[in-house]
């Protein structure tokens, strides 16, 4: 494809991709109240993530923030969005988020792929003994000398063996054999291949891997990173992660020689094993058009058991003390692309490896620097009750808030939150006992009449390990992320409740729970949103 024509395909895509936003009533004023606090937005798939000079970038440099909560724009991110605006108009933008909105300054993320530091200048970009920072796309090269105050554009696309078909590139030095190692999806395959250069410009092809687990549906946006099983860096895994659409991701443990990724065994005998010896990771996410049908998800070990939380990416690399992998995934589907919040990045996730009787798995929790973001509080301690209790206090004055309840089940079959509650509106946050399953229902969340896909019912494996279920909960005007027992299930969701429906409930379904501790936190803007400054 020359580079003309792919500037007519990419000009198109953002073309049809601000046509269907701006093209919806309930777009501009009214879709102001649904508009986060605290993530990052618009956006589509996270991309191009990568750390330098004391910052984290986010979608090629657009955006940089020194803590991964609070984000700002960059010049670079600044100069690019006043040219997507004069391309389509001045008045594109006050259209779309509002004549006062603080998204004007924001730019949407268009291509895939990685942003990396070649710390060795392999590539020979640099000018002045300081390292260049690449963005590499499938077919396409640029670097920045200025710390992504402007990109230079190679010209030339990278050459690499056997691609055909292949996209959504990952790219990250592989330090044992002093090498660049490329991941791209082939989509229509469900599979992945590996390919290897020393300069990033020609690359050979090693391996691929695929397709297993989900496959009914495309694969693309892969992620690969190094984890410690249990924090014992002598017992490290690599972790294989392929969005598949539009339900997420999926994700595989295995090794890595350089050349190929070897899936576990263990993870070999369960996904090829009878669907009815599988419980652990055969839930069901119940969309209505799906439920009619009597299929489900297929049987995978899935990153996240929610509707929005696709193409997971984690940074390339991090602060010189920071031993952290960190991710986001874009909070949005493909089934319902006229939302009136299209797309937010989800709040950053730390990712481990964690031993349970039944095998290693992948656990995900907040990142501890969310916590600036707190201010009132409240906590009830030592609750039992059976039905509906409301906790004095809890009543947030808006959608914006942290929430950490733990439960110990008495007698009951199901106990949880309701959220966002008022006016109609109601999003259940629950576990039921018999199934072992934490659930997130929004079919009476709020407004839903954009898609008939959108009211559903999202369930995911949650053993009862202890006794105990301790759910740590992140809502923010149009989502509700939910994590359970410390980051072992994750449900991640859009809802539209109206901005007056702030209530909180506890309830429990035929039999006593005890709320151990209830603990809620009013959580303020990131400094992207904040007016004036």
């Amino acid at each position: 494809m020359t580079g003309k024509k792919k500037g007519i395909c990419i000009l198109v895509l953002l073309t049809g991709f601000l046509m269907s936003v701006c093209g919806q009533d309930i777009i501009s004023e009214s879709a102001a109240k649904y508009y986060p606090e605290y993530h990052f937005f618009p956006s589509i798939d996270p991309t191009g993530l990568s750390y330098f000079g004391g910052n984290y970038y986010l979608n090629w440099g657009t955006a940089l923030s020194n803590d991964l909560v609070n984000w700002r724009m960059t010049e670079y991110g600044t100069e690019r969005n006043k040219m997507i605006v004069g391309i389509f108009g001045g008045g594109i933008n006050t259209k779309m988020f509002g004549p006062d909105s603080p998204f004007q300054s924001q730019v949407i993320s268009i291509e895939s792929g990685s942003m990396v530091v070649d710390w060795n200048n392999t590539t020979g970009f640099s000018k002045d003994g300081s390292p260049p920072i690449v963005a590499f796309q499938s077919r396409s090269i640029a670097y920045s000398n200025d710390t992504i105050k402007s990109w230079v554009k190679t010209g030339h696309a990278p050459e690499i063996e056997n691609s055909s078909g292949a996209g959504d590139p990952k790219v990250f030095w592989y330090e044992p054999e002093n090498k660049w190692v490329l991941l791209m999806g082939v989509a229509n395959m469900r599979k992945v291949r590996f390919f290897s250069s020393k300069d990033m410009k020609k690359w050979e092809y090693m391996s691929e891997f695929g397709p297993w687990g989900a496959t009914d549906k495309a694969w693309n946006c892969v992620d690969f990173f190094p984890l410690a099983v249990d924090g014992d860096t002598l017992k490290t895994k690599w972790v294989f992660v392929i969005s598949v659409q539009t339900y997420n991701g999926q994700y595989f443990i295995g090794d890595f020689d350089g050349k190929q990724f070897t899936m576990d065994q263990q993870f070999i005998n369960e996904l090829s094993g009878d669907i009815n010896k599988q419980s652990e990771i055969t839930s069901f996410n119940e969309l209505p058009s799906e439920a009619e049908n009597g299929t489900s998800r297929e049987r995978a070990f899935w990153v996240d058991w929610g509707t929005d939380f696709y193409a997971a990416r984690s940074w390339s690399n991090y602060a010189p003390d920071d031993k952290r992998t960190i991710w986001v995934g874009w909070m949005g589907n493909h089934l319902y692309r006229q939302e009136p919040v299209l797309g937010i990045i989800s709040v950053p996730r730390s990712v481990a490896l964690k031993s349970f009787p039944e095998g290693v798995r992948l656990i995900q929790n907040p990142i501890k620097e969310l916590e600036s973001l707190r201010g009132s509080s409240n906590e009830y301690r030592s609750t039992t009750f059976e039905g509906l209790w409301q906790p004095k206090g809890f009543i947030p004055p808006s959608n914006s808030y942290e929430l950490v309840v733990e439960f110990e089940n008495k007698s009951a079959t199901e106990f949880g939150l309701n959220l966002c509650v008022g006016n109609g509106d109601k999003t259940i946050v629950g576990y039921n006992v018999t199934d072992e399953e934490l659930y997130v229902d929004r079919r009476n969340s709020g407004y839903d009449e954009f898609s008939e896909e959108f009211p559903c019912v999202s369930k995911g494996p949650l053993k009862n390990r202890t006794g105990t279920i301790k759910l740590h909960i992140f809502v923010d005007k149009c989502s509700v992320e939910v994590f359970g027992n410390e980051g072992e299930t994750t449900i991640s969701s859009k809802i539209y409740p109206d901005s007056s429906s702030t209530g909180i409930e506890v309830f429990s379904n035929n039999g006593e729970v005890k709320v151990k501790s209830i603990e809620i936190w009013e959580l303020g803007s990131i400094e992207l949103y904040k007016r004036n400054e």
